[in-house]
């Protein structure tokens, strides 16, 4: 008959003075580390909002033109700065945001859409009325 070790010993007294850390013992045998006897990690999660690299680069375009109106035209985007900004975002956005584009993924849209056409009206500055000259 094999000896047990103390450090078993030790075990099954804390186990027997306290029935619920032997049930919770008992449960826990029954599951694996994450990670052990090359069990796979869990896939990345997708977004359920696939990203359009063209949205991404209209985003940067507008979000670099509301830039160059006020600090000059040399901000502004070129169309192929642009789609190379919206291609490049599209993986790191689904790299980052996947649980926010799952949960918020349309809402986003529609809000930065809206942000989009409404800030450059409201920073667009009012030109004066001109008054007509009167002869007379």
């Amino acid at each position: 008959m094999a000896q047990k070790t103390q450090p078993e010993e030790k075990n099954q007294s804390s186990t027997q003075s306290n029935p619920d850390l032997a049930a919770l013992e008992k449960e826990a045998m029954g599951f694996e580390l994450a990670g052990e006897r090359g069990a796979p990690d869990a896939a990345p999660e997708k977004p359920a909002v696939s990203l359009d690299p063209a949205i991404l680069a209209t985003f940067w375009k507008t979000l670099f033109s509301v830039v160059a109106r006020n600090a000059g035209e040399h901000w502004a985007l070129t169309e192929p700065e642009a789609a190379q900004l919206g291609a490049l975002t599209v993986p790191v956005a689904e790299k980052w945001l996947p649980a926010v584009m799952n949960k918020y993924g349309a809402e986003l849209v529609l809000a930065t859409s809206v942000i989009f056409i409404v800030v450059p009206r409201i920073q667009k500055k009012k030109e004066p009325k001109k008054e007509d000259d009167k002869v007379g």
